[in-house]
């Protein structure tokens, strides 16, 4: 009927055909799933493939996301990567992002020839840094703690 409307939102925008992913529209429930997943007691290597899939394309959780200084975060994450890695690391280059609603840290750094991905919920403080390319294979996944490492001086 011209000039009704039903209560259904309307659908995001689509490429393809297929609704676009837009995490940022409910992302409480978003990083909720990724939390599950980054917990899963032998499973957490999903929650990478799951953050590269529902949050890297979606802008509006990127311009959401302010950077930030994180020596205390980078500095596990590197030992988690040294770990690994066998060696010792240092980043190239480095960048960390905090949503601060949700206490969630996202980034990437170049460690040589490689990139790692991490994320790190503050709030059970667990995080997770994926070595690209890994290894011995495509990808390499490391679960960290800040407490077991450096404390953040932002809480000194």
């Amino acid at each position: 009927m011209p000039g009704v409307t039903s209560g259904t939102p309307p659908l995001p925008p689509t490429r393809r055909g297929l609704p676009l992913n837009t995490p940022s529209q409910d992302l409480p429930h978003r990083l909720g799933l990724l939390r599950r997943r980054m917990l899963h007691p032998t499973s957490y290597e999903l929650a990478v493939t799951y953050f590269l899939e529902v949050f890297a394309g979606d802008t509006q959780f990127l311009r959401e996301s302010a950077q930030q200084e994180a020596p205390h975060l980078l500095a596990v994450v590197a030992q988690a990567a040294a770990k690994a890695l066998g060696r010792r690391v240092v980043f190239d280059e480095a960048r960390v992002f905090l949503l601060t609603e949700h206490r969630f840290y996202h980034g990437t750094g170049v460690v040589g020839e490689q990139v790692v991905l991490f994320f790190y919920f503050d709030a059970v403080d667990t995080g997770i840094a994926a070595l690209i390319p890994g290894t011995g294979g495509a990808m390499d996944v490391l679960r960290f703690q800040l407490t077991a490492g450096w404390p953040d001086p932002g809480r000194n």
